[in-house]
């Protein structure tokens, strides 16, 4: 218990001094990194809400524990077949058809929760290796071609999006097998 004290006090401490060292140069530096990010701003175009209709979200998020469900893939119905969402139960893959209002309520979500403007890769800057982590990824496709494609390890975007899209696509897949272990 005591070592476990220590290291997590020596990694908060090397935290603390990078973040200083951080500040101490972007001080130095100054009016420098104020024009090259004010430079960056203007050459980005700032991301916009895909129009048209949802078509397909596929939300994975793997941590130190097997979850009851994961790996969610919601597709909208084609011309063969129906919409569903795909998803491991206790490890095994099992698919099930969905109605619309679930591709409504995610895009009402990403919307909501501007996960449009998301960056590509979340990470977390440190030395030295995490090896008891987490790992997510969030794509979305729309009509009109566009994608919204993000991921990242051990850290995540502000907001609640990610926590939404879980929390609609774990409860829906569990009253989907719920629904279907009564039958």
């Amino acid at each position: 218990m005591t070592k476990k004290l220590i290291l997590a006090m020596a990694i908060l401490t090397a935290l603390f001094a990078c973040k200083g060292k951080e500040k101490a140069a972007e001080q130095q530096n100054g009016s420098n990194t104020i024009q090259q990010s004010t430079m960056n701003t203007q050459q980005k175009e700032k991301p916009t809400m895909p129009e048209g209709r949802l078509l397909r979200v596929k939300y994975l998020f793997q941590g130190m524990m097997m979850e009851e469900f994961s790996d969610f893939d919601l597709r909208r119905q084609t011309n063969d077949t129906p919409a569903s969402l795909s998803f491991k139960y206790r490890g095994e893959d099992v698919s099930y058809e969905v109605s619309d209002t679930l591709f409504d309520v995610a895009r009402h979500i990403i919307e909501e929760e501007r996960m449009y403007e998301y960056d590509s890769y979340y990470t977390l800057q440190m030395d030295g290796r995490i090896l008891d982590g987490y790992r997510w990824e969030f794509d979305a496709w729309f009509e009109n071609g566009k994608r919204i494609s993000t991921g990242g390890r051990h850290v995540s975007p502000d907001g609640d999006g990610l926590r939404k899209i879980s929390t609609l696509l774990y409860d829906a897949a569990h009253q989907l097998v719920d629904a279907n272990s009564q039958q």
